[in-house]
């Protein structure tokens, strides 16, 4: 089966890090093609960014684990140099999450499309990568590659806050390969808060348009495709938000 690496590279300059995946070797991957973000600090501190793999796991499986550690370790910019939630290798992009996108590039940083994750795959999240482990030639691999490198003070807090809200039959399989997150209740607390609203990092609305579009859906001139074109969201988004299913806060 093919498999392929996810990898943390972080800026000692300043501390801030990103969270990938390659199906190549990490040696190939630090070639380019990066985010503006990350892809600037390369050019300004290349030789001060250490690189560390994570582990290496089935292709299917990147794109969970890749999530989880950016959301663990709070690398989405500008905390970090991700630019989105991760794992989307194979979405498309609309032209105008493109247009959104170049204003980014000019310090706007409304660039994150809204989702909204089902109970189901909450919980795939939280038991993502259960009794897989690496194998002895892959350990070795990921073994050599870190070999002398040494994670920053502020790196281990975050991957020791990370591994904490792992559960107990995940934590006990990390020394073989890394597992899904299951946040603590405290950490549920602190993310309810911070997801709320304009709070979320995954949202592109602002509260005011939230308001328009109930009120637009309520005089029944406007069907859910309208409204999901006219925000730049998808129908979820607007089943959503005029069900009261989200944004229940305003």
């Amino acid at each position: 089966m093919k498999t392929g690496i996810i990898y943390i590279a972080t800026d000692t300059t300043n501390n801030m890090q990103y969270v990938g995946q390659t199906i190549t070797t990490l040696k190939k991957r630090k070639s380019g093609g990066y985010n503006p973000y990350f892809q600037n600090a390369i050019n300004k501190h290349g030789n001060k960014i250490e690189w560390e793999i994570i582990g290496e796991l089935l292709i299917e499986e990147l794109d969970l684990l890749e999530r989880c550690y950016i959301w663990g370790l709070s690398t989405i910019y500008p905390n970090g140099y991700n630019f989105e939630s991760g794992g989307n290798k194979n979405k498309r992009i609309s032209e105008e999450t493109r247009r959104k996108l170049s204003e980014s590039h000019m310090g706007e940083k409304h660039f994150m499309h809204g989702k909204c994750h089902s109970k189901e795959t909450k919980q795939k999240m939280r038991v993502a990568r259960a009794g897989k482990t690496n194998s002895e030639k892959t350990r070795r691999k990921i073994s050599k590659a870190n070999s002398g490198k040494t994670r920053t003070e502020e790196t281990k807090k975050k991957m020791s806050k990370t591994k904490k809200n792992m559960s107990a039959e995940i934590k006990k399989k990390m020394s073989k390969a890394h597992k899904g997150l299951k946040a603590g209740v405290e950490t549920k607390k602190k993310m309810s808060k911070s997801r709320k609203g304009e709070g979320n990092f995954n949202t592109k609305l602002a509260e005011s348009q939230i308001l328009e579009i109930r009120a637009k859906y309520a005089t029944g001139n406007y069907t859910k495709v309208r409204l999901a074109n006219e925000y730049g969201v998808n129908g979820t988004n607007i089943y959503y938000i005029v069900n009261c299913k989200s944004w229940r806060h305003i």
